[in-house]
């Protein structure tokens, strides 16, 4: 090729005609200069410092083992890691079940059936059996949510009236979940099916968890009248705090919003409050919400950092200069940790939760207000499920239809901790993504 060949390429042409282009040269060659005087080597030296030592050695290292961060390194044993996390909370339980049975005057006495009592919260876990028969491997997620629930209940409130749980076995052979006959005796248990073996069983597995999801929140309704309704699946672990963030953002950001300085009653505009929205779908995406947030992460960071480092490290250089390269810094910096992880930093207080849209997918515990509860079990009677619209679609997409505000919370109040389907008890690091985060 020959040279006037190579200049008649479109970036060597372009790059000709600004050589040639006296205003443009004169740009050049005033940055050139300004960029002479204030990226100094003390401040080259010190920029490459930190990003060096904490992209490659920092972040790496703290970060290896959260899920989450752009850093993590999954282990080759991550299944076993993670059955083993399982098994020391099942031991927890099972030792708390058993302190339960031995306490001569329990405090968490089941309640009479069909109870009427007027309770804040009533708490329904939908669960069938999960026993793993290919590796004789039982995960004890019921005992885990139940107990867990029994004592957070316990402190939430001293008599216990304002929470009532029921457990809905709805596994097709009752009694050979025998995780529920150890509960049986702290907690209202209802089952589906009757006989030792269920006959006439619904061929399609979506419509009969949909079946399964209305035969709970059926019996939720009937056998106590609370303010609130929550269904919880068996492998929905709550966090510590689960009663008192709900009770504060039910109270202050769902029941009541603000409008133009103004306190709102929302009472009657909102059907549901999602509790849980898998960490693995929180991370930043390149949507104009996720952007912006980053960005304004960079214009916080950025001059605060910028102003210590002109004041403290280096005072002949452009604070604008370092304003750009911290900001730049810190938005690498959040990023790399994973905003999965950065949001778990709201556990520390009840104060720091907050409200989002709904999505469409993922019930593992959704709240209803008790009239909206009503409204959703009815419509559920009434349409079917399939793999195309499964009962989480149906159930996110109906206050839509209505004209209602469907909440999600942030952080998730409960964990999801399977790693065995119901369905098909086998198994799978897919299924364990959420069980853990800061291991």
């Amino acid at each position: 090729m020959n040279i006037r060949r190579l200049f008649n390429l479109p970036l060597c042409r372009w790059v000709t005609v600004c050589a040639r282009n006296i205003k443009i040269r004169k740009f050049c060659t005033k940055m050139y200069k300004y960029f002479k005087n204030y990226l100094n080597f003390k401040m080259i030296c010190h920029m490459s410092l930190l990003y060096a030592v904490t992209f490659f050695f920092i972040l790496p290292h703290l970060c290896r083992n959260m899920r989450f961060s752009r850093y993590y390194s999954k282990p080759s044993n991550e299944t076993d890691i993670l059955l083993k996390q399982n098994d020391l909370r099942a031991h927890d339980a099972v030792k708390y079940s058993n302190y339960l049975r031995l306490q001569s005057q329990n405090s968490f006495q089941k309640s009479s059936h069909n109870d009427k009592v007027q309770r804040e919260f009533t708490i329904a876990v939908i669960t069938q059996s999960r026993d793993n028969n290919k590796r004789h491997y039982r995960p004890y997620y019921l005992t885990q949510v139940v107990n867990q629930l029994l004592k957070l209940s316990k402190s939430f409130t001293k008599s216990q009236k304002s929470v009532k749980i029921l457990i809905c076995n709805v596994d097709s052979n009752p009694r050979l979940h025998s995780e529920v006959l150890s509960l049986v005796n702290y907690t209202t248990v209802v089952e589906r099916y009757k006989k030792n073996r269920a006959s006439g069983l619904v061929q399609d597995e979506y419509e009969k968890e949909k079946q399964d999801y209305l035969f709970c929140l059926q019996n939720a309704l009937s056998l106590s009248h609370s303010r609130y309704i929550i269904m919880l699946q068996d492998d929905a672990f709550p966090e510590n705090n689960f009663f008192e963030a709900l009770k504060y953002i039910l109270k202050y950001q769902v029941e009541t919003r603000w409008n133009r300085g103004e306190q709102m009653d929302n009472s009657q505009k909102w059907m549901l409050l999602k509790l849980y929205y898998p960490e693995k779908w929180q991370g930043y995406s390149k949507s104009l919400f996720d952007v912006l947030e980053l960005i304004a992460v960079g214009l916080i960071f950025g001059p605060v950092l910028g102003s210590g480092y002109v004041l403290f490290l280096n005072k002949n250089t452009s604070m604008w200069l370092a304003t750009i390269i911290l900001g730049v810094y810190s938005v690498l910096f959040v990023h790399g940790v994973g905003r999965p992880h950065w949001r778990e930093l709201r556990h520390l207080s009840k104060y720091l939760y907050q409200l989002e849209s709904s999505h469409g997918c993922c019930t593992p515990g959704t709240l209803f207000p008790f009239p909206m509860a009503k409204r959703m079990a009815r419509y559920l009677e009434s349409i079917s499920c399939n793999k195309t619209v499964p009962v989480d679609l149906v159930i996110s997409q109906y206050p839509i239809k209505l004209g209602l505000e469907a909440y999600g919370i942030i952080p998730n109040v409960v964990r999801h901790i399977g790693m065995i389907s119901s369905l098909k008890k086998t198994a799978s690091s897919d299924k364990v993504s959420l069980m853990g985060m800061f291991n």
